[in-house]
């Protein structure tokens, strides 16, 4: 029942915010009716956008950059451009004669709509985009990346405006492992243990008194699992001992149970032949998309004698059948 409540306080919530308008771009564009959805493994994003309250010479231009960003990840969505009348005559003839159209800053050089700011027309339209899924999408905010042209002699300066805070998308199902990942995915994950017996909430060291990486794993196991202190502790062995393959193995772990497959990735690429490390790299492909090769590496993992690459691996398979 709980559980129910919280998924209908979250439709709720996502209803109200493609109401509600946002300004970007010092208030003269108005931002209404977003939505999201997923269909499959694409992501649905519409919104309405207003741009009647825009105050542009008629010799100058502005792009619109849509992206999704989520901690250090983001999406550049594909962009818009606006003329003025003026501006848009230029453009017109440059298409025509086959020149380049106008790219500053070569985040996304060619628009996918270009817009003339004409006070006789109507100056609102509806963006429609459909993007690859990723896991870290859930919780992403949609920005704006606004670029004015630079023209006549003027510096080109840029807003980034926030317009939903969190996509917050209702649960759907979508196929294979992507769902039962995000819920699942602490459960999932491989820690290679640590080889002492127990530890206390001080800092343990070896008899020289130096702190090594088993010290630190002992540490991070006397908290509870995907507690702060028990990640920070984690994240900590990596950074102090690099070179260490159990450092970073576990580390990943971590960025994986977070759904961070950037840092987790980067924890990974060196140790990705080592069999304690062939679960992660499993779990780390199914987060990735790449079904195909999370099934090899949990097949390794498997064989190693990891017994959750196993559960893992026997829920992939039956899945897969359903699709």
């Amino acid at each position: 029942m709980k559980r129910k409540t919280f998924c209908s306080v979250l439709l709720l919530l996502l209803s109200l915010l493609t109401l509600c308008s946002q300004e970007a771009y010092m208030g003269q564009i108005q931002i209404t009716r977003r939505s999201f959805s997923l269909s499959g493994s694409q992501l649905h994003i519409q919104m309405e956008v207003n741009y009647e309250g825009l105050q542009m010479p008629s010799d100058e231009s502005l792009t619109l950059t849509p992206f999704l960003l989520a901690g250090e990840q983001s999406f550049d969505l594909p962009s818009i451009l606006i003329n003025g009348a003026e501006k848009q005559k230029v453009y017109e003839r440059t298409r025509v004669l086959g020149g380049v159209s106008d790219a500053r800053n070569g985040r996304n050089s060619t628009p996918s709509v270009v817009l003339k700011n004409d006070r006789k027309v109507s100056r609102r339209f509806t963006y429609k985009v459909t993007v690859p899924f990723r896991e870290w999408m859930t919780q992403a905010d949609l920005m704006l990346h606004t670029e004015e042209c630079g023209c006549n002699g003027r510096e080109a300066a840029t807003y980034d405006d926030r317009i939903a805070s969190g996509i917050l998308l209702p649960e759907v199902e979508v196929p294979g492992l992507e769902k039962s990942v995000d819920v699942r995915c602490l459960s999932w994950v491989n820690f290679i243990p640590a080889s002492l017996d127990s530890a206390d909430n001080r800092l343990p060291a070896n008899g020289d008194g130096c702190i090594t990486p088993e010290c630190l794993f002992a540490l991070a196991n006397s908290y509870t699992p995907g507690s702060a202190e028990f990640n920070d502790i984690y994240d900590l062995a990596a950074r102090l001992f690099p070179d260490c393959p159990e450092a970073n193995i576990n580390a990943a772990a971590v960025a994986l149970s977070k759904r961070d497959t950037r840092k987790a990735r980067s924890y990974l690429s060196r140790f990705s032949t080592r069999q304690t490390a062939f679960n992660n790299m499993g779990v780390l492909c199914m987060l990735e998309g790449n079904r195909e090769k999370a099934e090899l590496y949990l097949e390794m993992a498997a064989a190693a004698g990891v017994e959750r690459a196993s559960e893992v691996l026997e829920e992939l398979r039956s899945r897969r059948n359903l699709y």
